[in-house]
């Protein structure tokens, strides 16, 4: 996976369009009390990706929803919900187990500058999972 590529197709798709940041809500769920240190079991996050790359298709995720669903009842801290096309995530998904979920959602895909925030936020992330490559270290 070439993902200097995938992040200037990102560029490429989003150029025209800056995130509309007006109606841009806080989050609710508590992503930082899930993922605390102070504890003694490991805190499990599901993630729901569609396509590896380098493997093509992963098992099908029919719904979303329930998907997230099963997550939260399984016992794990969160949901990580794959938006990159190239995995065949989608911002979709992102809304519907944002909807649907009862443990932060966490949100992993191109975010290559700060309108890219806001739009996972849009979606529904609690959080964002960042590339570091894509990013200069300060």
């Amino acid at each position: 996976m070439d993902l200097a590529a995938l992040a200037e197709r990102h560029r490429a798709r989003w150029a025209a369009s800056p995130a509309d940041v007006r109606n841009v809500q806080p989050s609710i769920r508590e992503f930082e009390r899930y993922v605390t240190t102070n504890r003694e079991e490991l805190a499990v996050v599901g993630e729901l990706r569609r396509i590896d790359p380098d493997r093509g298709s992963l098992a099908l995720v029919p719904d979303a929803r329930s998907f997230a669903a099963a997550v939260a009842d399984g016992g794990a801290y969160g949901v990580c919900v794959c938006t990159d096309e190239a995995f065949g995530g989608s911002f979709d998904d992102l809304r519907a187990v944002s909807a649907a979920a009862t443990v932060p959602v966490l949100a992993r895909g191109m975010v290559v500058d700060e309108q890219d925030l806001y739009r996972l936020r849009d979606a529904g992330a609690d959080a964002a999972v960042l590339y570091a490559a894509l990013h200069e270290p300060a």
